[in-house]
């Protein structure tokens, strides 16, 4: 593995914590705001698991509130990363492009 791989394994992995924790955030803020009477780590745990007790229990009117807040919050999220790939392609535009082949003179061949 050489320097430009551990860089864009690096970058992924920073990426994907960022709008991790964006999206936690927001959601949960969003989340909370459609049901304050819920603490926060029951808002955390409807927002975080595959099945939730408390989203199952919500009337349908209220389910269709947090549906609505987490996919923002997905919306959000998404349009930050397609706006970070943006930038990066065309950043990448200006790069130099060269052989990447190494390049052995003939004489030193012989």
């Amino acid at each position: 593995m050489d320097y430009p791989q551990i860089a864009q394994v690096s970058g992924i992995l920073a990426t994907l914590c960022i709008t991790g924790a964006v999206f936690q955030n927001l959601v949960t803020a969003k989340v909370g705001s459609v049901l304050p009477e819920h603490s926060l780590t029951e808002i955390v745990h409807l927002t975080t698991g595959t099945s939730s007790s408390l989203f199952q229990n919500l009337d349908p009117s209220l389910k269709r509130l947090v549906i609505a807040q987490v996919t923002d919050s997905i919306r959000y999220v998404f349009v930050y990363v397609l706006a970070v790939a943006s930038l990066g392609f065309v950043l990448s535009l200006f790069l130099n492009v060269s052989d990447a082949r190494l390049q052995i003179p003939r004489q030193e061949l012989r």
